[in-house]
């Protein structure tokens, strides 16, 4: 796990022998502490929304951005990730999706010539089948319907 040798190091300072297996959930726990800790701040909610936003923003095109690697980014637990897009749409896959959809529109309206295989990635989608589900899901078209309208 990137980024929690201080968490290891501090829950192994509690008590040298604590569990492998338990460490996940002490970074998780500490996470969460940090999450109630920014609500009471005032830096809860919606600045972390804000801020995951931001992110999705800057790092769409990275095919392997998934929720652990937002979580990671945003100093967020995947559960407080989560819990920021529960019962608000859209959920953070949707964001993802739109942001990525958006920006193949863009290329295939701009570049007419380029396949759609050869866009797939430049919007960070695993390749082309992918691209056409999300873009008919949003868009309610396929690519190749969309550059000829």
């Amino acid at each position: 796990m990137p980024g929690a040798g201080p968490v290891v190091a501090f829950l192994r300072s509690l008590t040298p022998d604590f569990p492998a297996r338990f460490i996940p959930y002490g970074i998780g726990l500490l996470g969460e502490a940090l999450t109630l800790a920014e609500e009471s701040a005032g830096l809860g909610p919606p600045a972390a929304r804000a801020k995951v936003l931001e992110h999705l923003r800057t790092a769409y095109r990275d095919p392997r951005l998934d929720a652990d690697a937002v979580a990671r980014a945003c100093h967020l637990s995947r559960r407080a990730l989560f819990r920021l897009f529960a019962g608000e749409p859209p959920s953070l896959a949707d964001e993802l999706r739109h942001l990525r959809v958006a920006e193949a529109a863009r290329l295939l309206r701009r570049h007419p010539n380029r396949s759609v295989a050869d866009i797939a990635p430049a919007c960070g989608f695993g390749g082309e089948t992918q691209l056409r589900r999300a873009f008919r899901a949003v868009m309610g078209t396929t690519p190749w319907s969309y550059r000829t309208d």
